[in-house]
């Protein structure tokens, strides 16, 4: 586009002059002129000067012209833009100076406004809906924005299957400050640019036409000519550049992923709190009032029994070589019998024997272990205890497995027990609190 405002003459030519001077003089339409008109005038002038229809070289030189003026007065954007600048270099002294565009937020006059897409995503069953909220920006109006759209995604979003993809998205493109087409940027601070010229503000003026040159757009090269105009005006070529007021904050960034993860998290926890298993719960104290039948009575009990020689706590190693342990059950009650280090005390292993069961456990590793067991009258819910322990007892003597190598061959021990109740002051088994049975 020429650059009016250089012309000799222009800005004491009358207004009749610069219109014949303009490209909708050229055209011969008024500035007011629609759409419609300003191509019927185009194409009776086109079929006067066309090469095809007139071979004189002046009838060239004018189609070229005219047709340089309709391809900017068809386009709604570069009419808008041209019509900007030639009022702007042509304005006579009373002229109005132009206003800087305003956020669609909070209606503020912004320097460097910006064209924001956020995204909101509400989900419900197999339904996924996405959202766009666009306007033109400040950079606080649209950082409020994000985090609105994101806070509905964190609540609404996830709900479906499409939503498990599209929300977390949304959420980092939001984060992110939204998607900004760089074509629009250019031609707000384009206008912006315009704007402050007319308004007096030579340095913001200077400093959003050097971002537009830089950006590469349509309007690059009029912002090179607003530049060398302003500079021939006073602003000094190493003017201060405007501070970046769109630069991505990483305090906004975490407060929209942790917006994002708030839901998801919740869910997770209430499902774990809600399946979590209770194996290591501990038994409910006794009242001492209570029998074994009559917490039997009202306690949970185990839905499935465990098999005999099930383990309850600890665990075997299948893929070694080692000694059994094997016991009958012959007490008329389930019994439950933990193998402890004979040092430290600590449960190798724990398993189950139903009565009248039988079961051979191992293999047990090399070591001196006590064995103890104790009756009850029903597995409690968890199936890892009893709901009331009748009695606990422990063999005397720690036993001791080393294994032997005779011939060429390792031989382990088996060791077998047989259970059944103890009586008070009778030898074998020695009856132990049942607290110390439970105790780890």
């Amino acid at each position: 586009m020429p650059d009016l405002s250089s012309r000799p003459g222009t800005n004491g030519a009358s207004v009749g002059q610069r219109i014949q001077n303009s490209y909708y003089g050229l055209l011969g339409v008024a500035p007011t002129a629609t759409a419609d008109e300003i191509k019927r005038a185009f194409r009776l002038l086109a079929k006067e000067c066309h090469p095809d229809q007139n071979p004189a070289p002046a009838a060239a030189a004018r189609f070229k012209v005219i047709s340089e003026a309709y391809a900017v007065l068809s386009d709604i954007d570069r009419r808008r833009t041209y019509d900007v600048s030639y009022e702007v270099a042509n304005r006579p002294p009373a002229y109005k100076a132009l206003e800087p565009i305003r956020c669609s937020n909070c209606r503020r006059p912004t320097i460097q406004p910006r064209r924001v897409v956020h995204w909101s995503v509400v989900s419900f069953l197999v339904a996924t809906w996405r959202n766009p909220s666009e306007g033109i920006y400040c950079a606080g109006c649209a950082g409020r924005t994000g985090l609105r759209c994101t806070a509905i995604s964190a609540v609404l979003g996830w709900w479906s299957v499409q939503g498990l993809f599209w929300t977390p998205l949304s959420i980092l493109r939001n984060a992110n400050g939204g998607r900004r087409p760089d074509d629009a940027d250019a031609g707000l601070l384009w206008q912006n640019a315009l704007a402050f010229r007319s308004q007096g503000e030579l340095a913001i003026a200077h400093a959003l036409a050097r971002q537009v040159a830089a950006s590469g757009s349509e309007h690059a090269s009029e912002a090179m000519q607003m530049l060398t105009q302003l500079r021939r005006a006073g602003v000094p070529q190493d003017a201060p550049p405007l501070p970046d007021a769109w630069k991505t904050q990483p305090a906004n960034v975490a407060a929209q992923a942790a917006m994002g993860l708030f839901v998801p998290l919740a869910v997770a926890a209430l499902v774990y709190s809600a399946h979590a298993p209770a194996l290591n719960a501990a038994p409910a104290p006794l009242r001492a009032t209570e029998t074994s039948a009559q917490q039997a009575a009202i306690a949970p009990t185990c839905a499935r029994a465990p098999a005999d020689g099930e383990v309850l706590q600890g665990h075997l190693d299948q893929s070694e070589f080692g000694h059994q342990l094997e016991i009958n059950n012959v007490s008329g009650k389930p019994a439950i019998i933990k193998v402890r280090e004979a040092v430290s005390g600590i449960t190798q292993v724990a398993f189950f024997v139903g009565k009248g069961g039988k079961a051979s456990v191992g293999p047990l590793p090399d070591g001196a272990y006590r064995i103890q067991y104790a009756f009850g009258p029903a597995l409690a819910e968890n199936c890892k205890s009893f709901t009331y322990i009748d009695s606990a007892s422990e063999f005397p003597d720690p036993e001791t497995f080393r294994k032997e190598h005779r011939g060429g061959r390792t031989i382990a021990q088996r060791l077998s027990y047989t259970l059944y109740p103890v009586p008070k002051d009778a030898s074998g088994p020695e009856q132990i609190d049942p607290a110390s049975f439970l105790a780890e």
